[in-house]
C-alpha cells in the first residue's frame, strides 16, 4: 500500500513540475492575446457637481451621487470661519476635485489648505 501511495505522489509531483517548452508558452499566449476581449467595467457611481450661489455670501457646491445629495458644502472647507467661494468657477473646481477623491473611494473626502491653494481657489 505504501508503494502505491509513494508512486502516486511521485507521479503527481513529476507532472506538476513539468515545464512546457518556450514555443508552447508562446502559442498559448498568442492564442489568449488574439482572442482576448476587454472585460466590461462595472459601472461605478455617477457624480454631479452643482454650484449654488448664496446671496450676499458667495458660492458653494453640492455633490450628488447617483442623483442623491452626498455633500452640501456652503463654505470653503478647512478654512476657519464661514467663508464661501468668491466665484462659481472656484466652487465648481473644488467640487470636481472632491469628486475625483470620491471616485477613488475616499470618503469622507477631506481637503487640506495646501490642496485648496494648489487649486487656486483661496
Amino acid at each position: 500500500m505504501k508503494s502505491v501511495v509513494l508512486f502516486i505522489a511521485i507521479l503527481i509531483i513529476s507532472v506538476s513540475c513539468g515545464e512546457k517548452s518556450p514555443s508552447e508558452h508562446e502559442e498559448v499566449n498568442q492564442h489568449i492575446d488574439s482572442s482576448a476581449q476587454p472585460l466590461s467595467k462595472a459601472k461605478g457611481p455617477e457624480f454631479t457637481v452643482i454650484t449654488v450661489e448664496y446671496p450676499n455670501v458667495g458660492w458653494g457646491y453640492q455633490i450628488l451621487q447617483d442623483g442623491k445629495l452626498a455633500i452640501d458644502q456652503k463654505h470653503i472647507p478647512v478654512i476657519q470661519g464661514y467663508r464661501s467661494f468668491s466665484s462659481k468657477e472656484k466652487a465648481e473646481k473644488t467640487g470636481n476635485f472632491i469628486v475625483q477623491k470620491m471616485k477613488k473611494g475616499i470618503f469622507p473626502p477631506t481637503l487640506t489648505e495646501q490642496e485648496l491653494d494648489s487649486l487656486e481657489v483661496l
